[in-house]
């Protein structure tokens, strides 16, 4: 990807990108974004969501505990302990409770991307720190490279040549001397 691309998916998403200057034994994101420009978009789409949604993750956490001191400073965990059966909601409600009284660790709720490269002529994007609705967003995001050419963007499909595969529209594969079809060796 161009350098003036990458300059803006580390400007924009920080703190989904912060182990780009790591070393190597830490995470692969030092080797950049390797894909090419045509997938730029697909890319920013899906950083946008992870840090949408990890910004949503974080503000609701921060609500539930500021709740739950509430509660604890006016008694209102007591409210619906005091019909028949109220031994069998304290578990549930304490286990709760004691999850949200322990601080917030903001920083092991952030997903950082370890490396984001092509393979197989589709996009790979790993992270660490993720759950499953950012697993959601990676596969979409990855289905999509598999009909968006890597090259230029349009639409494109999987093309090879010798063993190697690579999606791009017809265009592309004119220039780059890559042949239709996902199977180098069907004949």
């Amino acid at each position: 990807m161009r350098k003036e691309l990458t300059e803006k998916l580390l400007k924009d998403y920080k703190e989904l990108y912060i182990d780009h200057t790591s070393p190597l034994t830490e995470s692969l994101m030092s080797f950049g974004f390797e894909v090419g420009d045509g997938w730029f978009n697909i890319i920013d789409s899906l950083s946008r969501c992870i840090t949408f949604y990890v910004k949503s993750k974080i503000e609701h956490e921060i609500l539930m505990r500021k709740i739950v001191r509430f509660e604890r400073s006016f008694g209102g965990l007591r409210k619906g302990w005091y019909c028949w059966d109220w031994w069998k909601q304290i578990p549930p409600k304490y286990k709760e409770y004691i999850r949200l009284r322990k601080s917030l660790d903001m920083d092991a709720m952030q997903v950082r991307a370890i490396q984001v490269k092509e393979k197989f002529g589709g996009l790979r994007f790993y992270v660490d720190g993720a759950d499953n609705e950012v697993y959601g967003m990676i596969t979409m995001a990855e289905a999509m490279s598999y009909v968006t050419c890597e090259q230029c963007g349009n639409p494109g499909s999987l093309h090879h040549r010798g063993g190697w595969l690579k999606t791009v529209c017809s265009k592309c594969a004119v220039k780059l001397e890559y042949i239709k079809g996902s199977d180098p060796y069907d004949k």
